[in-house]
């Protein structure tokens, strides 16, 4: 069985920790705040979410699926069937919901409605087998879900029809997209090692991907032993770690849902810019505990150029002493940020970048990027 550790992990990819302040949610006839849902009728409503399950508002470019569902106002939950469509009309997704959890039978289905998916929920936590299908109806991938903290793989197929794990053993060899802003340019990630008993075992190997332009780049190895995770290596950031960082397990946004969460209608926000810059202020400032508290806005301008490098990045609002010339250095670390687009083409432009940070009870600091304001871009 894979560890309680690793199944955490697999889950915690699907349902990713963002702050956000849920406000300006309002129905349809309010026009001057965002709309985020709209009722159909006295039982249900149409909730609008982006490709990764964010609410965006209805009229936002990124809109890309549409959820018809009855909902619960005053527990905040979905209730009974729902179907999730695109923006021609195609489903993307059945299930049904009891008391706000996941239960029963979710479908979900490739572009020419083949089934992509199906497994059985109960009390929001699969059971029986998590099936995967490739776009003809060939079986992929076949995951048994035993209870509420073991998983195993038992049979993986590849794209020619060869049985490459069979009752839980053999060869694995998985692309999972990856979920947000990637540093590093590339859009999928592959995991690739042996599967025994239906866990991971022995060394794995990790690459980064971009199928379209056959790209690949070796970024990681991770050593298993009967599904426990003992380390890993990361080879573009030269640095170790002691607990997983990839899912080997495939993972679909659509949990994402349940929260509830929004995004403004920004290709920042959308791309995942805003809250990896969140992540990375974050990560710099992990070892440092401040002796008063904070709570404060902060905000900083830099140069971007049209291939995306920064230059002359400097902090334009007031911190506390203690962390404001810290703060100024790993703003200038940021070597890359989304460049700009006007007229059909990238172009220089002016960022400035405004979010906040407080502390925690121990000390600690956290982020959270609100908006990037983008001068020339934004010009009519």
């Amino acid at each position: 069985m894979l560890s309680k550790k690793y199944f955490k992990t697999f889950f915690g990819s699907f349902i990713i920790a963002v702050l956000a302040i849920c406000t300006n949610v309002a129905f349809a006839q309010d026009s001057t705040r965002n709309v985020f849902f709209e009722k159909i009728n006295d039982t249900e409503s149409r909730f609008f979410f982006d490709q990764n399950y964010y609410l965006v508002d209805k009229n936002c470019e990124f809109k890309s699926i549409e959820r018809v569902a009855k909902f619960d106002k005053i527990n905040n939950h979905f209730e009974g069937n729902f179907v999730d469509v695109a923006a021609d009309g195609r489903r993307l997704l059945t299930g049904s919901y009891a008391n706000g959890l996941k239960d029963g039978r979710f479908v979900a289905y490739h572009p020419n409605q083949q089934i992509k998916w199906e497994v059985t929920f109960k009390e929001n936590k699969p059971t029986g087998f998590w099936n995967y299908y490739y776009p003809d109806g060939r079986p992929l991938l076949s995951v048994s879900f035993h209870d509420s903290t073991s998983a195993r793989i038992v049979s993986l197929w590849d794209e020619r029809g060869k049985l490459r794990v069979k009752q839980g053993n053999g060869k694995y060899d998985f692309r999972n997209p990856i979920d947000g802003y990637s540093q590093y340019g590339f859009s999928f990630y592959s995991m690739r090692g042996k599967i025994k008993d239906g866990v991971p075992d022995g060394a794995w190997q990790v690459y980064f991907e971009n199928p379209q332009a056959k790209q690949s780049e070796y970024a990681a190895d991770e050593t298993y032993r009967d599904g426990i995770f003992l380390i890993g290596n990361n080879y573009f950031e030269d640095a170790e770690y002691t607990a997983p960082i990839f899912s080997i397990l495939p993972y679909d946004t659509f949990y994402r849902a349940d929260a509830l969460v929004f995004k403004p209608c920004t290709f920042d926000d959308f791309a995942g810019f805003t809250y990896y810059l969140s992540e990375y202020f974050k990560a710099a400032f992990q070892a440092v505990r401040v002796n008063t508290p904070v709570n404060n806005d902060f905000a900083f301008e830099v140069l971007v150029r049209k291939d995306g490098s920064a230059r002359r990045a400097k902090v334009i609002s007031e911190l506390p002493e203690e962390i404001h010339n810290g703060f100024q250095r790993v703003v200038q670390s940021i070597e890359y940020f989304i460049p700009s687009f006007k007229d059909g083409d990238y172009i220089d432009d002016q960022l400035t970048v405004r979010g906040k940070v407080l502390s925690g009870a121990d000390g600690q600091l956290l982020f959270q990027t609100n908006r990037i304001e983008r001068k020339f871009e934004q010009d009519k």
